[in-house]
C-alpha cells in the first residue's frame, strides 16, 4: 500500500487536472449538466435525483426518496401527478449550474404522455469529483482510494462505473480517464461563442450569446398552453429592446410617440417598418441581423440553459423585471432600468411588445428543431407584454399577433443575430 501511494504521488506531477466548470468535456466523461441532485422537491426529499445526458435529450432517474407518501408530487397546469421511486423520464428543459454547490432549478418532465414541472432546491455534484472542489484530478484518486478502503457507501461522485459500489474498478476508471481523456492535446479548444458589441453612427448596442438547447415551449393562457419540445441552435439576441437612439442612427428619424428619450425603446413601428430598419442596419454593419423567431424569443426570455423557471423574464415578481399597467404610469421607460434575466437580457417582460419573425399559427404538440413558423399568414407574433397591459401579458409564454402594417406606441422590437 505504501508503494501504491508513492506511485500516486509521482502521478500527481504527470496527470492533468480537468476543470469541470469549463466547456471542455473529453469523450466518456460527464458534462457539467450530467449531475446529481440531493434535492428538496416541494415538501419531499429526493435523496437520489440523477440528471443524465444520454444524447441530445437529458433524462432523470429517481432511485430513492423520503416522503410522507412514498413518492414526489409534480404539477402540470395545476393537475397533480407523481414520480414513483425507480421511475425514469424525459427532461424537456435544461439547467446548467455552476458546480459544485447549492442550486435552485426548474425542470419540465415527461411522465408517460404528460409534461410536468418540478422545482428543485439542493446540492449538485459531479461524478468523479470526490473532494467536491469542482474539478477531477489526482487528488480525487487519492480521496477515492481512501473512500474505498473505509468501505463507505457509494455516492454519485465516487461510483464512477455506476454499479452501486466503490471498488478498485472505480479507481482504475478514474485514472484511465485522467491519463487517456483529460491530457493536453486530447481536449480540443472550445469554440468561441460570446457576447458581441456593435457601434453604428456613435450608438453602441450589445448582443447576448444564447447557447442552444432543448426546452418545453408553451404556457398557461389560452392556446399558449400547448406544450411542445423545441430544440434550438446557438444564436445572439439583443441585450435590450432597440432604442430610439439606435433607430435614429440607422434610419435618420424617430417614429416614437414618446420621442426624445434616446434610452427608451423605439415604438410605433410596424413589422414592415422593422424589416426596413434591419435591412439598413445590415448594410451599415455587414452582418445579418433579423427579428428573433418566436421560439428564440421565448427560450431567451426563459433564461436559456440558465433558466430558473420563472413566470416572467428573470423573476416570479413582475415588479422586479417588467414595466406594465401597475407601475409604468402608462408610458414606456428607459431600457435596462429593471433587473436582467438569467442570460443578462432586459425588458423581455413588459415595456413594449416585441415583434417576432414568425407568422402566427396555433401551437401543435409536435417536437420541432429551429422552428420558423408557417410559410404564410396574415398576422405576425408579438411577445413580452407592454407598459399599459396586464402583468399576465408579460409572462414568458403569452402570445399576441397583429397584421404586419399595424403599429402602436406600445410595440417595438429586439434584434437577433
Amino acid at each position: 500500500m505504501k508503494a501504491f501511494y508513492t506511485l500516486l504521488t509521482a502521478l500527481m506531477f504527470i496527470l492533468p487536472s480537468f476543470d469541470r466548470a469549463s466547456a471542455q468535456t473529453p469523450q466518456g466523461m460527464l458534462s457539467p449538466d450530467e449531475i446529481f441532485f440531493e434535492a428538496f422537491v416541494g415538501d419531499s426529499v429526493a435523496t437520489y435525483f440523477e440528471v443524465i445526458n444520454t444524447g441530445t435529450v437529458p433524462f432523470y432517474h429517481l432511485s430513492a426518496l423520503t416522503s410522507d407518501y412514498g413518492y414526489i408530487w409534480v404539477y402540470d397546469n395545476g393537475l397533480p401527478d407523481y414520480i414513483q421511486p425507480g421511475e425514469s423520464g424525459q427532461i424537456l428543459a435544461t439547467y446548467k449550474p455552476e458546480l459544485p454547490g447549492v442550486h435552485h432549478a426548474h425542470y419540465s418532465m415527461k411522465i408517460g404522455d404528460s409534461f410536468h414541472g418540478v422545482n428543485l432546491t439542493g446540492t449538485a455534484y459531479i461524478r468523479g469529483d470526490v473532494n467536491n472542489d469542482g474539478k477531477v484530478d489526482i487528488t480525487d484518486v487519492v480521496a477515492l482510494i481512501d473512500f474505498a478502503l473505509k468501505d463507505n457507501e457509494a455516492t454519485f461522485p465516487t461510483d464512477l462505473n455506476g454499479d452501486g459500489q466503490v471498488t478498485i474498478t472505480d479507481v482504475v476508471r478514474m485514472i484511465d480517464m485522467l491519463l487517456n481523456e483529460g491530457g493536453e492535446g486530447n481536449t480540443p479548444e472550445p469554440a468561441v461563442f460570446e457576447d458581441e458589441v456593435f457601434e453604428v453612427e456613435g450608438c453602441t448596442f450589445k448582443m447576448i450569446a444564447v447557447e442552444g438547447g432543448t426546452f418545453n415551449m408553451g404556457g398557461d393562457y389560452y392556446e399558449s398552453v400547448m406544450y411542445h419540445q423545441v430544440t434550438l441552435d446557438d444564436y445572439h439576441i439583443g441585450e435590450t429592446e432597440v432604442t430610439q437612439e439606435l433607430w435614429d442612427a440607422v434610419m435618420g428619424s424617430n417614429p416614437s410617440v414618446n420621442s426624445g428619450y434616446w434610452e427608451w425603446p423605439v415604438e410605433y413601428v410596424s413589422w414592415n417598418d422593422c424589416q426596413q430598419f434591419i435591412t439598413k442596419l445590415n448594410e451599415k454593419t455587414g452582418r445579418n441581423f433579423r427579428l428573433p423567431t418566436e421560439a428564440e424569443w421565448e427560450f431567451a426570455a426563459r433564461g436559456g440553459n440558465k433558466t430558473h423557471g420563472y413566470t416572467y423574464s428573470g423573476s416570479n415578481n413582475f415588479n422586479d423585471v417588467a414595466w406594465c399597467e401597475d407601475n409604468s404610469s402608462d408610458r414606456t421607460q428607459a431600457v435596462g432600468s429593471k433587473q436582467p434575466n438569467e442570460l443578462g437580457t432586459y425588458d423581455m417582460s413588459g415595456n413594449v411588445w416585441e415583434w417576432c419573425q414568425d407568422w402566427y399559427a396555433p401551437y401543435t404538440s409536435q417536437a420541432q428543431t429551429n422552428p420558423t413558423g408557417p410559410e404564410t399568414g396574415s398576422e405576425h407574433i408579438v411577445r413580452g407584454g407592454c407598459m399599459r397591459g396586464h402583468s399576465r401579458f408579460c409572462s414568458v409564454f403569452y402570445r399576441m399577433y397583429y397584421e404586419p402594417t399595424f403599429k402602436r406606441d406600445e410595440i417595438g422590437l429586439r434584434l437577433a443575430l
